[in-house]
């Protein structure tokens, strides 16, 4: 064999157990799985219930570990009272509870953001009475969806 070269094996059929959804580092989930071998390895398209195996039909090359799923079908499940089981559904849960406050701290900056944006809108609109504020208001909307000129793109980074 050439250096640069992989050799694929054929597929096999193993039965891995899900440990459920993690966290990585960017706020995104994905699926943890422990392979026939006991190995942990994460997917981010692959995501089981905690705590029930399935069977997997795996190509891996013989000069890397890489796992290139080919099927995958649920077999069963821990018993409900299996520490296994409890400790990979606690962390799934743990999982989904964070990506949740993840998701609502970037919505409240995002909310934030347009409260202070918003402020002197508000403002002028607090000065304004009667028709020249619905006049105020719809001249405001239409000027959030009038598409930027291309100077107005360039000043903007776009």
């Amino acid at each position: 064999m050439t250096a640069g070269t992989t050799t694929e094996v054929e597929a096999v059929t193993e039965t891995w157990l899900s440990l459920g959804r993690r966290l990585d580092r960017d706020g995104k989930l994905f699926g943890l799985w422990r392979d026939a071998d006991g190995d942990e390895l994460g997917y981010d398209k692959l995501i089981g219930q905690p705590g029930r195996r399935y069977t997997i039909d795996v190509k891996r090359t013989t000069e890397r570990t890489t796992v290139v799923l080919t099927s995958l079908a649920w077999l069963d499940a821990l018993p409900i009272d299996d520490p296994e089981r409890i400790a990979a559904e606690a962390l799934d849960r743990e999982a989904a509870r964070d990506r949740e406050r993840s998701l609502l701290a970037a919505s409240d900056k995002r909310q934030s953001a347009i409260v202070e944006l918003a402020m002197p809108i508000r403002v002028a609109m607090a000065r304004t009475k009667g028709v020249a504020r619905a006049a105020l208001v719809a001249a405001v909307i239409d000027e959030m969806w009038r598409p930027l000129t291309k100077a107005e793109r360039e000043e903007a980074g776009l």
